[in-house]
C-alpha cells in the first residue's frame, strides 16, 4: 500500500507538470491537440486503473477471507461468527506475508514467502484435524468419505476409487453405515458379548453379525468382516437366527441345570457312601469275608457287669468260638469293635435291628448274629487244695440276618482250675458245648 501511495504521488506530479506544459502549447515537436489527448489519457489511467488495482487487491483479500470462513462453516458446521473472528486475527499476518512476497528486497520476499507457506500448511493441518471425523458435508449432506468392507472390517478413505490394500471398490458412506464405522473405531472386531440388543432401534440396521460352523454352532461378532480364524464372510443377523440362538441358550440352561442336579446327586451319593464307610470303620474292627454258607455266625460277647458296654474277656470269647466251631459252625468273632459295645450298637443288633445290620454289612457275611451277655462268678474251695471254681452263664440272642424274630437262649456251666484264667477257660468250654447243642436245635445245622 505504501508503494501504491508513492506511485500515486508520482503520477500526480507528472499530471501537474503536463497541465502546465499544455498551457504553454505542449512539448516541442508535438501539437497541442495531441498533447491534450495524451493528458486526458493519463488522467483516465490515474483515476480509473489505479482504483481498479486497489479494488482488485481488496477483493482478493475478501475472497481469501470468505473462502476460509466458508470452508469451516459450510463443511464442518463451526459457529460462523466465532470462525470469522478467529480468521480475522489469523489472516492479518498472512496478508502481511503475502505483500512481502512482492517486495523489492530479497530478504523481505523470503520472509513473506515463509509466512505464506507456514499459514498454508497450518490451514491444511487444521482442515485435516477437523475433517477427520466428518463423514458428510454440513451444507448439502453429500458424502465426504468412501468405504469398503475388508477382512479387517470397515476401511474408510477420503476419495472414491479402490482399496489400495485389498482392491475392493469403494462406496460413499451413508447414514446407515456411519454408526457401524464409529462402533468399529471404538472397539474393533471382537466377539460379541451376550446381550439382548441385536438391531439399532432407530434405523433397524443389524448390530450383530454371525458365523455358523459346519456343526451348526453360531458365533456372534460386533462388526462385519470375515471370521478371524476361518476367513468366512460374516452374515447379518436375522430374527430367525436370534430365535435359534435363544432356543440354543434355553437348551444350554436346561442342560446345565440337569448337570448341576447330577453333580448334586453324585455329591450326595459320595457323601452318603463316605458316611457309610466311616460308620462301618468305626464299628467294624476287622473286615469280614463273604459268608461261608449256612451256619456262619458273627459272635459278640459282652463282658460281665458291663450291660453290653464292653467286650468280654478274649480268652473266654475264644473258648466259646472254638466250641462252636467244633460243633460245625463257622464263627466270626472279633468283627465288632469296642465302640460297637460302648455306643450301644451290640444291644441294637441283639434286638434285631436289620437296618443296622445292612449298614454294617453283616447281612452279607453271616446268616446269624449271636449276641451274648456274660455273667461269671468265681469261688475257692480250700478243701480241694485251693482249687477255683468259675461258674459262667450266657444270656444269648440269636438273630437271623435274612429275617425272622430273635431267639433268646440261656446256658450255664462251671469249670475248675488252679487259676482264674484256667477256671474261666474250662467253664467256657462247658458253656460253649451247651450253646452248640442249643444252636443245633434252633438252626438245624
Amino acid at each position: 500500500m505504501i508503494r501504491v501511495g508513492i506511485v500515486a504521488l508520482l503520477l500526480t506530479g507528472i499530471i501537474v507538470l503536463a497541465m502546465r506544459a499544455a498551457r504553454r502549447g505542449g512539448p516541442p515537436g508535438m501539437t497541442a491537440k495531441t498533447f491534450r489527448a495524451l493528458l486526458i489519457l493519463g488522467v483516465l489511467v490515474f483515476f480509473v486503473l489505479i482504483p481498479i488495482f486497489i479494488y482488485s487487491r481488496v477483493a482478493t483479500v475478501w475472497e481469501v477471507f470468505d473462502k476460509v470462513v466458508r470452508s469451516f462453516t459450510e463443511e464442518l458446521a463451526t459457529p460462523i461468527w466465532l470462525t470469522r473472528g478467529i480468521v480475522v486475527l489469523l489472516i492479518l499476518p498472512f496478508l502481511w506475508g503475502l505483500e512481502r512476497t512482492f517486495a523489492f528486497s530479497g530478504r523481505h520476499r523470503r520472509a513473506g514467502l515463509m509466512v505464506v507457506v507456514a499459514y498454508v500448511s497450518l490451514y491444511c493441518f487444521a482442515m485435516y484435524g477437523l475433517e477427520r471425523d466428518a463423514n458428510v458435508s454440513h451444507k448439502d449432506g453429500r458424502s465426504k468419505k468412501w468405504y469398503c468392507i475388508s477382512p479387517e472390517g470397515y476401511r474408510v478413505f477420503d476419495s472414491p476409487g479402490y482399496d489400495p490394500k485389498y482392491g475392493l471398490p469403494l462406496e460413499p458412506v451413508t447414514k446407515e453405515v456411519i454408526p457401524l464405522i464409529e462402533q468399529q473405531r471404538r472397539g474393533g472386531v471382537t466377539a460379541a458379548t451376550d446381550g439382548p440388543v441385536y438391531f439399532d432401534p432407530t434405523s433397524r440396521r443389524p448390530l450383530k453379525w454371525y458365523w455358523r460352523s459346519p456343526e451348526g454352532r453360531i458365533e456372534l461378532f460386533d462388526h462385519p468382516g470375515f471370521h478371524p480364524r476361518y476367513q468366512d464372510a460374516l452374515r447379518e443377523i436375522t430374527p430367525d437366527i436370534i430365535r435359534e440362538i435363544e432356543a440354543s441358550e434355553r437348551r444350554g440352561v436346561e442342560l446345565e441345570k440337569r448337570r448341576d442336579q447330577q453333580r448334586a446327586l453324585a455329591g450326595e451319593e459320595e457323601r452318603r457312601v463316605a458316611r457309610e464307610v466311616a460308620f462301618r470303620d468305626r464299628y467294624i474292627s476287622a473286615t469280614p469275608r463273604d459268608r461261608a454258607g449256612i451256619g456262619t455266625i458273627v459272635l459278640a460277647v459282652a463282658a460281665a457287669g458291663s450291660s453290653g458296654a464292653a467286650p468280654g474277656e478274649p480268652a473266654f470269647v475264644g473258648a466259646i468260638a472254638r466250641e462252636l466251631q467244633r460243633a460245625g459252625y463257622t464263627v466270626r468273632d472279633g468283627v465288632l469293635s469296642t465302640a460297637a459295645f460302648s455306643d450301644g450298637i451290640v444291644n441294637r443288633l441283639a434286638a434285631g435291628d436289620r437296618e443296622l445290620m445292612a449298614q454294617l454289612g453283616l447281612d452279607r457275611v453271616a446268616d446269624h448274629i449271636l449276641v451274648c451277655r456274660q455273667e461269671t462268678e468265681y469261688s475257692e474251695f480250700r478243701q480241694l487244695q485251693h482249687r477255683i471254681t468259675c461258674k459262667s452263664s450266657l444270656q444269648c440272642n440269636l438273630v437271623p440276618t435274612a429275617g425272622g424274630s430273635p431267639r433268646s437262649e440261656f446256658v450255664s456251666g462251671a469249670g475248675l482250675g488252679s487259676t482264674r484264667e484256667e477256671a474261666s477257660a474250662n467253664s467256657a468250654e462247658v458253656v460253649g458245648a451247651a450253646l452248640g447243642e442249643k444252636l443245633a436245635s434252633i438252626i438245624g445245622h
